[in-house]
């Protein structure tokens, strides 16, 4: 290179940089563009069937804030509606055909050999359906959106399928029961999801390559007749997702989506998927210990049993206080909870699951702001206290009354705090003293369970543990272990404090 390209490349350099330089003193003019044609111009995402595209799709934003939503069961298990205690009713087909079992010797008794499953069909008639009035509890009791059963285990299809006779719209209710539900909920504001069985105990082809065209067809024709929210998968634990080709199908359901940033997926595409991928992580009848990186939700019934079962007697319900208590254990730790609701055949829902709903509702009612849109706290509890917070305010839900005051350890007071109890109209006097904030509690008492304190403008008085490790992986007999933790204060006020560390081996 000669001098004169050299000297070139240098007064470029030169340049180059006094542009950078000036750059943020500069006032570019562009046009005015209004936030309506922002919107109409917006890329829209495409989806490819592969685990790395669709893992990339996001929770919708609703799904992380609804917090509580309704399981509902109903089919024509709905008729016998009988398991013993701590069985799942909706299991009657396969229990009826294990012969000795409990399921198996009640068929016999009350219905005789010869009565087929098939043979419940006629009886399942929904002729006291309202989905009107089921969506009003529902909103009542302060769910925020319903997923239900279009397709269970035995086969039977609660819609009009164009891909079979066996469904609600040709036999036992002669109607379409899907359609009006999706009405009423929209109507009421209330997300809609459906659950669809890729477990097939009823059809002929399954499982095979015919029976998957099968069942992807009817899902597509799920979307494209009522257009849902979520789609909620089970029934896969038996094949992997390549065998059920489950990402072609999620990977349709975003793209056909109105807008796929708006719907979600569950986690149960296939026998290896549960907790790897989908939008949210299922848990049935399992809670977690801890606050989770990922969404979930845990699903259950109000007894134990998702679909109706006249065994049950209401001492094997959960309380009110059990599920509110249930629902504010989960939301601390990044969940959802998804309560299962048990309509009888007659499509009426059973008293003791209306009232459960209906004082549910009434808790949320005064203590819901803590619950919707709210996010875990830096811990999830402490005894039989929980913590929540939005905005500038950490909630705090104690499970027992605490008496004349509520002792904190892990939050200070600042000059602009405010503390009140939800459900109270004033506010509570509180003092900041030898490390601890302490609120005295009103002289009556309000409320019946799981009592819930706003907070504002406090600080964290705690020290977090972001990371532990362990300087090597393998160590000689006899040789030191040198642990590393790697502690954060997250307030902004200087926090003293001794630090213990347990080791379990």
């Amino acid at each position: 290179m000669n001098l004169r390209s050299k000297v070139f490349i240098v007064l470029a350099c030169l340049i180059l940089i006094s542009i950078a330089i000036t750059l943020p003193n500069l006032s570019i003019q562009r046009p005015s563009v209004s936030k309506s044609h922002l919107n109409t111009i917006k890329t829209r995402s495409t989806y490819l069937p592969t685990w790395e595209s669709l893992d990339s799709h996001r929770t919708p934003q609703w799904f992380k804030d609804a917090k509580f939503g309704i399981f509902i069961h109903w089919g024509v298990y709905s008729v016998p509606a009988w398991a013993p205690v701590g069985q799942y009713a909706e299991w009657y087909w396969y229990h009826m055909k294990r012969v000795g079992s409990e399921t198996w010797k009640y068929h016999i008794t009350h219905y005789g050999e010869d009565f087929e499953y098939d043979d419940f069909i006629p009886m399942f008639k929904a002729e006291k359906y309202d989905p009107e009035e089921w969506v009003s509890l529902f909103k009542e009791a302060g769910a925020k959106y319903i997923v239900i059963t279009t397709k269970h285990h035995d086969g039977f299809c609660l819609w009009s399928s164009n891909y079979t006779h066996r469904d609600a719209g040709e036999m036992g209710p002669k109607r379409d029961l899907i359609g009006p539900l999706v009405k009423a909920a929209r109507k009421n504001g209330l997300k809609i999801g459906f659950y669809y069985s890729l477990l097939d105990w009823w059809h002929p082809d399954y499982p095979s390559e015919k029976y998957i065209q099968y069942a992807h067809n009817q899902v597509k024709e799920l979307v494209k007749l009522y257009k849902p929210d979520l789609l909620w998968f089970d029934g896969e634990w038996d094949y992997p997702s390549d065998y059920w080709k489950t990402r072609s199908l999620v990977a349709w359901f975003y793209n056909n989506a109105d807008n796929p940033e708006e719907v979600c997926v569950n986690d149960r595409l296939g026998k290896e998927t549960r907790r790897r991928h989908g939008d949210f992580f299922t848990f049935e009848y399992e809670t977690l210990d801890r606050i989770a990186d990922f969404k979930w939700e845990l699903c259950r019934g109000m007894a134990y049993s998702f679909g109706y079962n006249r065994e049950e007697k209401p001492e094997d319900y959960l309380t009110a206080e059990e599920i509110v208590e249930l629902l504010v254990d989960v939301v601390s730790k990044n969940g959802n909870l998804l309560l299962n609701v048990g309509p009888k055949a007659d499509g009426t829902i059973p008293e003791i699951q209306v009232k459960r709903l209906l004082e549910v509702g009434k808790w949320l009612k005064v203590n819901g702001e803590a619950i919707y849109g709210s996010n875990p706290w830096l811990i999830y509890g402490k005894g039989d206290l929980r913590f929540l917070q939005k905005g500038n305010a950490v909630y705090v839900v104690s499970f027992n009354w605490p008496g004349e005051k509520l002792v904190l350890d892990v939050l200070r007071a600042t000059n602009k705090t405010k503390i009140t109890l939800l459900g109270l109209d004033e506010e509570l006097r509180w003092i900041q003293k030898d490390g601890r904030l302490i609120i005295f509690m009103p002289e009556q008492k309000i409320g019946e369970y799981a009592w819930v304190f706003k907070i504002e403008n406090a600080q964290p008085n705690l020290l977090v543990i972001r990371k532990v490790s362990l300087e090597k992986d393998r160590f000689k007999v006899g040789e030191p272990i040198i642990l590393k933790v790697n502690i954060m204060n997250p307030s902004k006020i200087e926090i003293e404090k001794n630090v213990s560390v347990s080791i379990q081996v």
